[in-house]
């Protein structure tokens, strides 16, 4: 691997999102169009460190984010657990820990779910964009809830 711009990294066929809440539409000015790409949507509505939740209404985060992103295939997920879950090894207790994942395309979730096999997740499907904040930090009930999927 080897270090590129932002608009490089927009390119890609998965793209990752995972900045400060507020500073999301800056992240994104100028990057698209999404063309049908897959966007992992990785933020949750609060700001660090303070974690300060934003009031969204009655919109779900993913929402929010999909209207910033058109034609973006929009997956919501790797937003449950510190990074520091996420960064250690996933095979350390014998099982594979588990990421939600949620949006509306199908295929778009099948392909986020191939990647978290490729690295030791087991992931489970919680539906579409509306259920993306069951594993959302704060509130949702799954959101920091570090489990293990023995097979």
């Amino acid at each position: 691997m080897k270090p590129v711009s932002h608009e490089q990294a927009a390119q890609a066929d998965i793209v990752f999102l995972a900045v400060n809440w507020s500073r999301i539409p800056a992240a994104l000015d100028g990057l698209g169009p999404w063309n049908g790409r897959i966007v992992v949507d990785a933020n949750n509505p609060i700001e660090a460190p303070t974690f300060q939740p934003f009031d969204l209404g009655d919109k779900s985060s993913s929402e929010v984010v999909a209207q910033l992103l058109p034609g973006a295939r929009l997956v919501k997920a790797f937003n449950h657990l510190a990074p520091t879950l996420l960064e250690a090894d996933q095979k350390a207790k014998g099982g594979d820990r588990v990421l939600f994942y949620a949006g509306k395309d199908a295929s778009a979730k099948a392909a986020v779910a191939a990647l978290m096999e490729r690295l030791g997740f087991a992931g489970i499907d919680l539906g579409g964009p509306a259920e993306g904040h069951l594993a959302q930090f704060p509130g949702g009930p799954l959101s920091a809830l570090n489990l293990e999927l023995h097979r």
